[in-house]
């Protein structure tokens, strides 16, 4: 649905709910259903997704699809729903853990990625307006 005027954002929070509303009806409780994705995405890649994990893979898989379509408000609604879930879900039990169990600070798992993903991040272009700090590379 495009926006046909433009919402102030009490409205867009007010659609939001509305459609966590709705969908809650056409789909079953929400946590099960992040539940059985995660399940899912663990068992595909063989390591561990949380719910909270997948709440966070969908809000930036809207933030992916703003640039070719920044007017379709369906981004920002679901987004909205999505950052809510992650918000919920967001246990110690979620938080990435070292081999001794301890939790891993954002700084290591940030070092961490950059090794693992250097080679690869020279090939995929991120808008400057997500990483305004790497400047899109």
């Amino acid at each position: 649905m495009m926006l046909k005027k433009r919402q102030t954002p009490v409205e867009i929070l007010d659609h939001a709910k509305e459609l966590l509303t709705d969908r809650g009806a056409q789909y079953g409780a929400a946590s099960e259903c992040f539940e059985r994705a995660s399940i899912i995405a663990t068992t595909v890649l063989k390591k561990n997704i949380s719910s909270y994990d997948i709440a966070m893979i969908m809000v930036s898989m809207k933030l992916a699809r703003v640039p070719e379509s920044p007017l379709l408000d369906d981004h920002y609604v679901d987004m909205i729903n999505y950052a809510a879930f992650g918000s919920h879900l967001a246990t110690s039990d979620n938080q990435p853990k070292d081999a001794n169990g301890a939790a891993v600070s954002v700084e290591a798992r940030r070092s961490s990625k950059q090794k693992d993903t250097a080679s690869d991040n020279s090939t995929l272009h991120v808008p400057n307006w997500i990483d305004p700090i790497n400047n899109g590379r």
